[in-house]
């Protein structure tokens, strides 16, 4: 029985890591196959443009989303396993991060000209475009976080798909209909991202009114929004910081190569909306398995074991993928980016092959993140990315001064972030294991 119940076990986390890998896979391979047209259309520079607004963007759903998901299925997960069903932990989590959301939303019209100022281009309007998608993405997150924490991976993998689907084809209709004006083609296609949030919302609405038959969607939360707070705030702490560090990269790579560079943006642009979006491929692939992991790693006794096998399974999808990334990078920077001039190919080229050990240790840190939340060391998980990306601040400040470095410093500094990230994370689920061993057998 135990032996079946095993396998079980491994058959249910790899189903659902499979599920959300390949729904993410998809998603990015939409959004990456979309960036062919529009690039085409937006050129070097209004990739850039889009790039510099996107951090932001990144940062406020960090306050109002980010670890929403992971968070409110470690919470659920526990709720199932008591007997519960999660719906209380939903409707709680609901009503709360709504809220939340719309907060983001407010911040981001209210700062749109602070920050436009900051970055050094006239982004308000790209903002605006912007701002609903704040709040839908958080109760989105909320949605996702519920099935996920029931080990339902397919709404989320769907959505995303969905989401990119719909972001894809009306990025690429409004950005040819406002082709004449490079600004207006950007505040479109950041338009279409608010729009394709909005289907992925009514699509999850519809399933979670299907799951509860006649019932109504609201009624009075069971849990205090104090105690869902308390397991939440540390998981989004913990994802909080990638995308804190990416709007200050956008702006500190930015200004740092201007000094020398009439191309900063469009340089910036190769760098994130090219050789990043091309590498974070297989790293969507793995993220399977950090979702798949969190809700079957609180309560277990071989949690220690679950996160190896997890981080196992992680560098057999990522290695491979990295050194098809390194020895393939000018085809498949040709592949997606047709229409650029042989000068940026080769830069492209090269960043690629820069970052394409980040396909594994990017990948990886990942993982062991998730195992590190779905152990209730989200504060540790959060302490070793701060320490990460405190490291890639530095070497960005550093290297892309030099203009013999120039935008490769980023990527450089990438490799330095996650590489500090994948080892302090290794260490620190191979530290908890070890440390609650000796408690049991003291």
């Amino acid at each position: 029985m135990g032996g079946t119940a095993l396998r079980r076990e491994r058959n249910g986390f790899l189903q659902g890591a499979f599920i959300i890998s390949l729904g993410n896979f998809f998603s990015k391979l939409i959004g990456a196959a979309a960036r062919i047209p529009l690039t085409g259309i937006l050129g070097a520079e209004g990739v850039g443009l889009y790039q510099l607004a996107y951090p932001f963007y990144c940062l406020l759903l960090t306050v109002s989303s980010a670890g929403l998901p992971s968070g409110i299925s470690r919470i659920v997960a526990r709720d199932v396993r008591r007997g519960g069903d999660g719906k209380g932990v939903f409707r709680a989590a609901f009503s709360l991060f709504f809220l939340v959301g719309m907060l983001g939303s407010f911040l981001m019209f209210s700062l749109r000209g602070v920050i436009s100022r900051l970055q050094g281009e006239d982004l308000r309007m790209c903002y605006v475009a912007l701002c609903p998608a704040v709040m839908l993405v958080s109760v989105l997150s909320v949605f996702r976080g519920y099935f996920q924490g029931r080990c339902d991976m397919m709404p989320t993998a769907f959505s995303e798909i969905a989401e990119q689907v719909v972001k894809g084809l009306f990025s690429i209709l409004l950005a040819w209909f406002f082709r004449d004006n490079v600004l207006h083609a950007v505040t479109a296609v950041l338009a279409a991202v608010s729009l394709s949030e909005g289907v992925a919302v009514l699509y999850m609405c519809r399933l979670y009114r299907a799951e509860r038959g006649t019932k109504p969607l609201f009624s009075r939360p069971a849990p205090t929004y104090r105690a869902l707070l308390s397991l939440t705030v540390p998981v989004a702490l913990a994802a909080a910081i990638l995308p804190l560090s990416q709007f200050v990269d956008s702006w500190l790579g930015v200004r740092l190569m201007r000094a020398y560079s009439d191309e900063a943006v469009a340089l910036y642009g190769l760098y994130a909306g090219g050789a990043v979006t091309l590498v974070g491929l297989p790293v969507s692939i793995c993220y399977g398995f950090a979702v798949s992991v969190i809700p079957r790693l609180g309560g277990k006794s071989d949690a220690r074991g679950k996160a190896l096998k997890a981080l196992g399974f992680t560098l057999l999808v990522s290695l491979p993928c990295a050194l098809i990334l390194f020895f393939f990078a000018r085809p498949l920077g040709g592949l997606f980016f047709r229409r650029l001039s042989a000068e940026r190919a080769d830069i492209l080229e090269k960043l690629i092959k820069i970052l394409a050990p980040t396909a594994v240790t990017h990948a990886c840190a990942q993982t062991l993140s998730a195992c590190l939340i779905g152990r209730g060391r989200a504060g540790r998980a959060a302490g070793n990315m701060a320490a990460a990306v405190l490291l890639k601040t530095a070497l960005i400040f550093f290297l892309v001064r030099l203009q013999n470095i120039s935008v490769a410093g980023m990527a450089f500094a990438a490799n330095g972030c996650y590489l500090a990230a994948f080892v302090l994370n290794l260490i620190g689920n191979l530290c908890l294991g070890r440390k609650k061993g000796k408690g049991k057998t003291g």
